[in-house]
């Protein structure tokens, strides 16, 4: 789609590496205790690169995150997790 001369698909829709390795896990945590927890575990998707998806319950105290494995690896999550203050094991 051309807007003004320029295709706007090039802005809008990122270049993905040919070398893609999907994985999706799912982390215990310690100390969630309310929606305001889980929307800060959820922003490790801005945090990290290769993190696509976070989706966090305090109810059920856990996070799964689905990345790509060629840019960020579980060690990474964990210890982003950790750093926000959300002691992390994988279920």
């Amino acid at each position: 789609m051309e807007v003004y001369g320029y295709n706007i698909a090039q802005f809008i829709i990122p270049k993905m590496s040919s070398k893609v390795s999907m994985a999706k896990r799912t982390y215990h945590l310690a100390d969630m205790h309310c929606p305001s927890c889980a929307m800060r575990v959820e922003s490790i998707e801005d945090e990290l690169a290769g993190v696509l998806k976070a989706t966090a319950s305090y109810l059920k105290q856990q996070v799964t995150v689905e990345y790509d494995e060629t840019q960020v690896t579980e060690e990474d999550i964990v210890a982003a997790l950790k750093k926000l203050g959300y002691p992390a094991s994988p279920l």
